[in-house]
């Protein structure tokens, strides 16, 4: 049997989004968020999640429902901005923010329960661009990098030490600055699987961007604020566990990526909560 974890209503929610609305002091709401249930929130990033009609809906939503199921917690999402999120998860406990790509600079800030999805990124170049990107080093000598603010994109150049970083408020965003006018020579670097869905819904043909140069290969998790206690965290990573044993994970995952191999089991349990 898991262990139940639930909710206390719509009250608390309002209440713990109003302290973070009015900027009062974090111990203020860290106090009052200890004695409160999880809180759920993603952010824009289709097809993994996304709004639609009012929905929140996409793959890391379908799942995370699942989850909420055969772990008695179900709640609703809230959606923000991932820099929002961010900072959220990472400064507030008992907070559970899907999706984040798992890197080594974010090992360590949250518990992770997953996979749920292998992410890669690339830099990017508009379709008539006569820029060549062969490597990194080509990357620092372009004008100008877009990428989605505080995304891992944003965060690992910034660690690399590029100074040609231009940040936009979204994937969306970076692509329509990538295709003003003028910036045949700007690159951007951006999660693939994105890609074909913000071509689409700019209304742009799916080869206006070609990706040039592969950077690296992740997965996506579930992250837990390190302030969530681990048994929490452990049922949940058991839950996934269950629904990708019984099949009711592949289900989900062909339905919003029928063309990308499911991520087993993870790897290393013990550093996922268990």
């Amino acid at each position: 049997m898991f262990q139940r974890t639930r909710t206390k209503g719509r009250t608390r929610r309002a209440v713990w989004s109003l302290l973070l609305a009015l900027g009062l002091d974090l111990p203020l709401v860290q106090a009052y968020a200890a004695d409160t249930e999880l809180h759920f929130i993603t952010h824009e990033f289709p097809p993994l999640n996304f709004s639609r009609n009012g929905e929140v809906t996409g793959l890391a939503a379908d799942v995370m429902r699942e989850l909420q199921r055969r772990t008695d917690t179900q709640d609703s999402f809230e959606v923000v901005p991932f820099a929002r999120g961010y900072m959220t998860a990472t400064s507030m406990p008992n907070v559970v923010f899907f999706f984040v790509a798992r890197s080594p600079d974010r090992e360590r800030l949250f518990q992770w329960v997953g996979p749920i999805a292998n992410v890669s990124t690339s830099f990017y170049v508009s379709q008539n661009a006569t820029v060549k990107i062969d490597s990194m080093d080509d990357a620092r000598h372009a004008p100008s990098i877009f990428v989605h603010h505080g995304s891992h994109p944003d965060q690992l150049l910034r660690q690399l030490g590029f100074s040609n970083i231009r940040q936009a408020n979204s994937t969306f965003d970076a692509i329509r600055m990538l295709l003003l006018p003028g910036n045949e020579n700007d690159i951007a670097l951006m999660t693939d699987i994105i890609v074909p869905d913000m071509l689409e819904r700019l209304k742009l043909p799916s080869d206006a961007l070609r990706a040039v140069y592969p950077v690296d290969k992740l997965q996506a998790y579930i992250a837990f604020s390190k302030g969530t206690p681990a048994a929490v965290v452990a049922n949940f990573q058991r839950a996934l566990d269950d629904i990708k044993r019984d099949g009711s994970f592949a289900a989900i995952h062909a339905k919003w990526l029928p063309h990308e191999k499911p991520p087993g089991l993870n790897p290393d349990a013990s550093r996922a909560g268990r």
